[in-house]
């Protein structure tokens, strides 16, 4: 699968992304490194473990990467998250951690499958 496809196949915007970076290899050199990133096991276990503060900055690292990346199907999750978190508020989290687990799963098998 080409990042294009990828992006297509995840609902991301391709061309928004493409217009900040217009380069496919460079897109391609940044988003597959996703994966790799510790910030939603950080979120995870801090949610377990209801600490606030460092929910927060996992959240807002991930909505940070997603608005870099042009991952506008992730971006709206982590705002909603982040927001809620820099609040000092868990009331909430664990459904908007469910969406945004959810989209984050299914980036990082697409994100996996690219060429």
């Amino acid at each position: 699968m080409t990042i294009k496809q990828c992006y297509q196949a995840m609902g991301a915007d391709f061309e928004e992304i493409f217009q900040r970076i217009p380069s496919e290899a460079m897109i391609r050199k940044f988003a597959v490194k996703f994966p790799e990133d510790k910030s939603f096991a950080e979120l995870t276990k801090a949610l377990e473990q209801g600490d606030v503060e460092t929910a927060f900055r996992a959240a807002h690292t991930i909505k940070g990467l997603c608005l870099t990346l042009g991952f506008s199907h992730l971006t709206a999750p982590a705002s909603e998250l982040t927001e809620l978190l820099r609040a000092g508020r868990l009331d909430g989290s664990e459904a908007l951690y469910d969406q945004l687990a959810q989209a984050y799963n299914r980036t990082v098998e697409l994100l996996r499958a690219v060429d």
